[in-house]
């Protein structure tokens, strides 16, 4: 196929999606896929976030997570580890999910800021929790600021973690906030602007 026919298939399918055709943006993403050979090429990972987004929002996670596995990890950005993250918790591959979450908020390059501040944060938290870890989904809780603490609350109830303390030092400009854990150790901190 010529390359104008990769493209044309591409930008057919975003249109479909872009109006709400979700079903015929679906058939056209596939018509791309299997025609698409460059698969190492920028384009290509864009289109195939666009494409592991539209199954998300159709709820078809299960072909997301093979397209995954078959195309290996999207190209390093905030964005497409938080994507990852999302469709490799909803498979309930919590080990994969919490490496693409860290690795997001690592790179806190994302489009959309949330992705590596306080969602993504909840995210890896939620993940953490799910895999059996809840004393490192703590500290996460924790950072992810007020949507954190019904989180924190909850696995404190159901005895998964010791009790833990908050400590507040108030300045001018700032609100400083400790998580301290029994023995007085600081688990986690964080700072807010006043």
């Amino acid at each position: 196929m010529a390359p104008d026919v990769y493209n044309e298939l591409y930008q057919v399918a975003q249109t479909y999606r872009q109006t709400g055709r979700k079903r015929m943006a679906l058939v056209y993403f596939r018509w791309w896929l299997l025609a698409e050979t460059n698969v190492g090429q920028s384009y290509f990972q864009a289109g195939l976030t666009a494409y592991l987004e539209l199954l998300l929002e159709c709820e078809q996670v299960e072909f997301a997570s093979q397209l995954l596995t078959a195309f290996g990890d999207l190209q390093l950005d905030a964005d497409n580890s938080y994507l990852a993250g999302v469709i490799y918790s909803q498979v309930h591959d919590f080990d994969k999910a919490v490496a693409h979450y860290r690795q997001a908020l690592a790179l806190g390059n994302a489009k959309q800021a949330d992705r590596f501040g306080q969602l993504g944060q909840l995210m890896l938290a939620n993940a953490l929790e799910l895999s059996g870890k809840p004393n490192e989904a703590v500290v996460h809780y924790f950072a992810a600021g007020l949507n954190g603490l019904s989180d924190l609350k909850r696995l404190r109830d159901r005895q998964l973690v010791a009790d833990y303390y908050l400590a507040l030092d108030l300045g001018q400009s700032h609100l400083k906030l400790g998580l301290f854990d029994e023995e007085g150790n600081l688990v986690a901190s964080r700072i807010e602007a006043v």
